[in-house]
């Protein structure tokens, strides 16, 4: 039940099977525990079921863990196994496009928006990010409306967000000045 990469964290089944090992528990009790079968058990220690968040909660309680941990473990996995996956399946016209935008990326890193002390495909992945694109190919594809309408709603969430500001600046100016005329 090891993992064959090493990158790869232990799986939810992994960390399950851990956890009845040092509790001194079988897969037979912990099914009666959950209410589920024994075959279930043996699934998901083998990897070849997730946890759902149902059976979760089971085990949550029937191994008297915070409410929410098993449901957390399955999803940092899945979490993890999508950016290992991403990672791995960059392909060489991403990383093409990703060179002919160096200033691009070289502006970010300036800004510390990005880091610099990673491979092509961790500064890949940093820079889908604020461009907001799955793969660096597909810019081209976007089209100006696209590209207008997404820098308007940034300008109209930043303006709106000023208006909220200054009214309440305005707000506590006018309640200053309230107290003031107020004679004591």
């Amino acid at each position: 039940m090891k993992n064959s990469a090493a990158q790869e964290p232990a799986s939810p089944g992994e960390c399950l099977f851990s956890e009845l090992t040092k509790r001194g528990m079988t897969q037979s009790e912990l099914a009666v525990r959950t209410g589920v079968s024994a075959k279930h058990i043996s699934t998901v220690i083998n990897d070849a079921k997730k946890i759902s968040a149902s059976f979760a909660r089971k085990l949550d309680i029937a191994l008297g863990d915070e409410s929410g941990t098993w449901l957390a473990r399955q999803t940092d996995y899945d979490n993890r196994m999508a950016e290992i996956e991403e990672k791995n399946n960059i392909t060489e016209e991403e990383k093409a496009a990703y060179k002919k935008m160096s200033d691009v990326a070289g502006y970010f890193i300036e800004r510390n928006f990005m880091r610099n002390n990673c491979g092509i495909a961790e500064k890949i992945i940093q820079l889908r990010k604020p461009l907001c694109v799955s793969d660096l190919t597909s810019i081209p594809k976007i089209t100006y409306s696209a590209a207008y309408r997404a820098q308007i709603a940034n300008s109209t969430a930043v303006q709106s967000l000023r208006s909220v500001c200054l009214a309440e600046a305005l707000r506590n100016r006018d309640r200053g000045n309230k107290n003031r005329s107020q004679p004591a």
